[in-house]
């Protein structure tokens, strides 16, 4: 396993400024709930993040977009499959977003790029970005639950719980436009 040299990254202190990471130690695995998102995520997000692998025989490897980079809203559901489901999920995902070799347009790389997670510069661990769709949890999700599904949650506190693929759908497309501007959104309806 070799040892991870940064050639290139003007992203990791910026997505200190993008998201609200620093207060979130779930964050490591690329994860945020939309309520973290605290400005603009630019077009060329992460894009030219370049690092080298000592003894690795790829020379250097870096962040991507490619020219198709878009913006997928995807919504699930586990109404009707599963009993006494009543709720619906959305995950905003740049999609297109690519690990290859520097100077090798075609390469692409995904899974073990040849040293541990933790090596890699922060910018490295959003490649992957997911953005989990949130809303504060209301009295009529309490007074539904009659205290089983939201125990020792309070009002306000944030859930991924939507009632209907339309609310979902109308907060997904807010979060996109106030902080995804410049991406096409698309939509894919699992529910």
């Amino acid at each position: 396993m070799g040892k991870v040299k940064v050639i290139k990254d003007d992203w990791s202190d910026k997505l200190i400024e993008l998201f609200d990471i620093d207060s979130n130690p779930k964050w490591v695995n690329s994860k945020i709930q939309s309520n973290e998102i605290k400005s603009v995520v630019p077009k060329d997000f992460l894009n030219g993040v370049t690092v080298e692998i000592e003894g690795s025989d790829r020379e250097q490897l870096e962040i991507r977009h490619e020219e198709d980079s878009y913006l997928e809203l995807e919504m699930t559901s586990w109404v009707g499959v599963s009993p006494g489901a009543v709720h619906c999920y959305g995950t905003l995902t740049i999609k297109y977003i690519d690990v290859g070799e520097v100077g090798k347009p075609n390469s692409s790389l995904g899974g073990y790029l040849g040293a541990p997670q933790e090596e890699f510069p922060l910018a490295f661990k959003f490649e992957s970005l997911k953005v989990k769709i949130v809303r504060p949890i209301t009295q009529k999700d309490i007074d539904y639950a009659k205290g089983d599904r939201y125990v020792g949650y309070e009002l306000g506190e944030m859930t991924r719980d939507f009632w209907t693929v339309s609310a979902l759908e109308k907060e997904g497309k807010r979060i996109a436009k106030k902080y995804f501007p410049d991406y096409r959104l698309e939509i894919e309806d699992k529910t």
